[in-house]
């Protein structure tokens, strides 16, 4: 018997991998005026050839700060604050027809604090050759992250404190470590700055005198 050959036709649809998205910073709070470390509260896996992201529009509002549509990284220096608030990020695929997924995370973008200084007390006395413990001549109020300190003259003059015998002076904490004075001095007025991460600064100033 001769063979016979038989045919038969079927259907065959090959998916694309679906997109998964993974919500990596839920909450995220940054402040005004200072760089944002970039950060992608949604990340996504998965889905078929390059994805896409997308923001609320809403975002666009945020002036200073960056959404970019192929990593979904968030940058820049935020010039305004915002109360905590929802967004949704989208997720696209080149697929046919296309895949989209969604997460939201929240932003809340806090107002950067001002920045000033509070003086112990505006005038310090000291005796020669009589020891002076370590002071502090001014605190901070406000600023943001690390502040750095300095001191001159009033008039720009280096301050010269360890020459009086009053010790180092700290750019961490604005303190001086005291000291036995040993160069008597008439009232002397010196100016401390600080300056905070967001490059705001302030000083005050304040005299020394070193009497016989």
């Amino acid at each position: 018997i001769p063979g016979r050959n038989t045919t038969d036709i079927f259907s065959l649809t090959i998916l694309p991998r679906p997109i998964v998205v993974t919500v990596a910073v839920a909450n995220s709070i940054i402040t005004e005026d200072v760089s944002v470390t970039p950060f992608r509260p949604i990340t996504a896996t998965g889905g078929f050839g390059t994805l896409t992201y997308t923001i609320d529009a809403n975002f666009t509002t945020l002036t200073g700060l960056s959404f970019n549509s192929a990593n979904g990284t968030i940058s820049g220096i935020p010039t305004s604050s915002l109360t905590a608030r929802s967004f949704t990020v989208t997720v696209t695929d080149q697929a046919s027809p296309v895949q989209t997924q969604t997460g939201n995370f929240t932003l809340q973008i806090d107002p950067l604090p001002p920045l000033d200084q509070i003086l112990a007390q505006t005038t310090y006395s000291f005796t020669i050759n009589v020891a002076v413990a370590a002071f502090t001549p001014v605190s901070i109020n406000g600023g943001y992250g690390t502040k750095t300190f300095t001191i001159t003259k009033s008039n720009g003059d280096s301050s010269n404190l360890s020459a009086l015998g009053l010790g180092t002076f700290s750019a961490a904490n604005g303190r001086i470590a005291g000291g036995t004075p040993t160069v008597l001095q008439g009232p002397t007025n010196y100016k401390i700055f600080v300056t905070d991460q967001a490059g705001q600064s302030a000083s005050k100033e304040f005299s020394i005198a070193i009497n016989a």
